[in-house]
């Protein structure tokens, strides 16, 4: 048994060290000038029980490896209490081997542990919600001790504020995790139609690729400051190396076709706010996201690939 145990500590620290290391944005940065390695279905890990997976490491191993994004599937079961499923509940229950389904409150206290020990890094949640209850999602971040961490709409309006706050104002106000919510805005989240341009996910054909995704494409009527770009394929390959191909070489291909813009114009040349992608251990994302903020580094740069998505 102790062997065993080893064995899985040298192998998990072997695959952290496989991706490159995240380095943090320079503080004078706002939030909106920054790329951030992002995992989509984050908790739909197979160190998490899942043996249809999008994800490999587990949550708090993907955020130890410089991951600052997740995606997460809220459902709401008959007593209220949130858990991460993907699609069907009895679907997920079955491919997690009959295991229960996690709970979001378990999510949210391995994110609180993680901001708590490193003081200067900001994490962004864009959930997927089917909670049905404003309130009902709210209590969940009182009950995970989160409030003060959480950069609220009550806290910054982008709109009113020429963009998002500067790294070092978030760090300083302890402000740093940032929640995007698709039905609505509340107290702990922002709508994130109103702020977030995001491209169609599921593909893995540039053309199908550089379309607005519709949700994102109703809310052009409103400036918006972030870009997010989904690289992923609908469904999961197996075939060796696939996810390395996607996250290295079909990363590359997708970003040069999106500088021609989403649907032919829309957003040229802005470089991303978030990269999501499956198997963020596989391939070479981190080090996209780096290159990234390295070019962000420019007053140029910024000013030209990190401007406001203006209203149409």
């Amino acid at each position: 048994m102790k062997k065993i145990s080893m064995l899985l500590i040298i192998s998990a620290f072997y695959a952290l060290e496989a991706l490159e290391r995240w380095h943090s944005p320079q503080k004078h940065l706002r939030y909106h000038e920054v790329c951030f390695l992002t995992s989509h279905n984050s908790y739909a890990a197979h160190r998490h029980g899942y043996w249809y997976a999008q994800q490999t490491w587990t949550i708090a191993e993907q955020l130890a490896a410089g991951v600052r994004g997740l995606m997460l599937d809220l459902h709401e079961e008959s007593d209220h209490s949130i858990i991460l499923c993907h699609g069907n509940p009895f679907i997920t229950k079955c491919i997690r081997s009959g295991k229960s389904h996690m709970s979001f409150h378990e999510a949210l206290k391995t994110i609180r542990s993680f901001l708590k020990a490193h003081d200067k890094e900001i994490v962004t949640i864009f959930l997927e919600n089917y909670v049905r209850d404003t309130q009902t999602l709210d209590n969940a971040f009182l009950e995970a001790q989160l409030e003060t961490s959480i950069l609220s709409p009550a806290d910054w309006n982008p709109v009113e504020k020429n963009g998002w706050p500067s790294i070092e104002w978030m760090q300083k106000q302890n402000k740093r995790l940032i929640i995007f919510n698709p039905k609505e805005q509340t107290a702990y989240t922002y709508n994130q139609w109103q702020h977030v341009v995001e491209n169609q996910w599921g593909a893995i054909y540039p053309m199908r690729a550089c379309k607005e995704r519709s949700e994102s494409k109703k809310w052009r009527s409103h400036p918006r400051y972030l870009y997010c770009v989904n690289s992923f394929p609908r469904l999961k390959f197996t075939w060796d190396n696939s996810y390395a191909y996607f996250n290295s070489t079909g990363l590359d291909i997708l970003l040069k076709k999106l500088t021609h813009g989403l649907d032919s114009s829309y957003c040229r040349d802005r470089l991303p706010n978030f990269i999501s992608i499956d198997f963020v251990n596989e391939g070479d994302g981190m080090k996209r996201v780096n290159l990234i903020n390295k070019k962000a580094h420019n007053p140029e740069i910024r000013k030209r690939c990190f401007y406001a998505v203006q209203a149409v």
